[in-house]
This record gives C-alpha cells, structure tokens and sequence, in this order.
C-alpha cells in the first residue's frame, strides 16, 4: 500500500527566514540594515574604509531614518554599546550572522544609503535595546 521511501527527503525550507524589501520595510523599527558607510559618522575614522555597515532601524521619517550604527568589534566592557547578540535577529541569511555592538548615539541617514536588509530583530530584543537607551539618557 504504501511505497518504502529508498532516498532522503529534500530539506525542509525554513519558513523563519523573513523575506524582506528593504525599501518597503524601512517603516519597520525592528530592521537590521546595511547602510552606505560614508553617510555615517561613526567608523569613518577607519583606517581601512569599508563600503557598507551594519545599524539597527529605529524611526523612519519621511526621506529620512535613524539608525543606531553597529560594530562587530569586541565592545563587550564599554557601557555606550549594547550587545546584540546573534541569537537576537531573525537574520536574512542566517549563515552569515555574528554577534554585535550596538551604539548609543543615534545617526541620521537618507533612505538612499540603505544597501540591504540583514534581518529583523525579534520583539525581545527590539525592546530590550529600548530599555537600554531610556537608561542612558
């Protein structure tokens, strides 16, 4: 009645991944996004310059977003980053994820210098780094 299966079924795909518009999705506050690194103040005093920089979307306003830029650089002991742990972000493409830092101050960039999507923060997260910057200020 029933066939014996002789070969491995295909992986299931994994339906966590989210399928994001980057320019659609800029009215989120929950994005984790690429943007254009020379728009930004912070990391432009690198010696090495690097094209793009991760930074975690918290308003959108018109042609305009404020980002909270990030950094994969150990800052674990300096109390103006917030840890953003891997494990917090519903990544795009979750092989490429890392742990990261997160900065206090927040940047104003157009929407133009956005490069990509990285990923969603997850509600947890999204509100813990809230907290984190109302204990700031």
């Amino acid at each position: 009645m029933y066939r014996k299966r002789t070969s491995t079924p295909p992986a299931a795909q994994n339906t966590d991944v989210p399928k994001l518009d980057v320019h659609a999705d800029l009215n989120r506050a929950t994005l984790v996004c690429l943007i254009r690194q020379k728009a930004m103040h912070f990391g432009g005093d690198r010696r090495v310059a690097v094209g793009s920089r991760p930074a975690v979307l918290i308003r959108a306003r018109d042609n305009f977003i404020f980002v909270l830029p990030s950094t994969t650089h150990d800052m674990a002991n300096r109390p103006q980053f917030y840890a953003l742990h891997k494990a917090d972000v519903m990544w795009k493409e979750p092989e490429k994820s890392r742990d990261g830092f997160v900065f206090h101050r927040y940047e104003t960039v157009r929407r133009d210098d956005v490069v990509g999507a990285l990923g969603m923060l997850y509600p947890a997260a999204q509100l813990a780094i809230v907290d984190w910057l109302r204990s700031r200020y």
